[in-house]
């Protein structure tokens, strides 16, 4: 289950992921965060997910990497940005 908390620390959503995922790395500047999602154990045996949501977010079965994306609001976020992170 990945967390995702407001700048107060309060819980505002949960979001579910493969039952081997264990890491998340984020990019602050361009709001990215990465998930790695595990294939299924019926594939890669022990340590692979042991349920459908890797194969469900991943769109097959073998495993990936997921990319959440927040999207910002230019007019309270726009000061965090300059011009080589436009996309």
């Amino acid at each position: 289950m990945l967390g995702v908390i407001d700048g107060t620390s309060v819980l505002i959503e949960t979001i579910p992921q493969s039952s081997g995922s264990h890491s998340v790395a984020a990019d602050s500047k361009r709001n990215l965060i990465f998930v790695p999602q595990s294939a299924p154990v019926a594939v890669v045996g022990v340590g692979g997910d042991t349920t459908t949501v890797g194969a469900g977010i991943c769109g097959s079965t073998n495993g990936c990497v997921a990319v959440y994306v927040h999207d910002i609001d230019k007019d309270k976020d726009h000061h965090d940005r300059d011009d080589r992170d436009r996309r």
